[in-house]
């Protein structure tokens, strides 16, 4: 059973040195919350967007794709981005 809603809390992002090293150095303050219906479509937007990784030539990407458990096509998809503003 695939979930209804996916949310990926993208507030503060570990761009280098993950995941348990690292400085403040290596995060950058996104305050952003990425929502969708397609787990696989969020996670592929979310590795696109902060690090311009490639959804196509990711393996896990790939095999959820395989498995029926989502689309790495983020952009054929109504992903919601919000920048929060506290």
């Amino acid at each position: 059973m695939l979930p209804t809603a996916t949310l990926m809390d993208c507030y503060r992002i570990l761009l280098r040195n993950g995941p348990t090293g690292g400085n403040l150095e290596d995060v950058d303050l996104k305050k952003t919350l990425v929502a969708g219906t397609d787990p696989v479509a969020i996670d592929a937007y979310v590795a696109k967007a902060y690090w311009n990784l490639d959804p196509e030539h990711l393996p896990y990407l790939q095999m959820a794709a395989a498995r029926g458990l989502g689309t790495v096509d983020f952009a054929a998809l109504a992903v919601k981005v919000n920048t929060l503003n506290p």
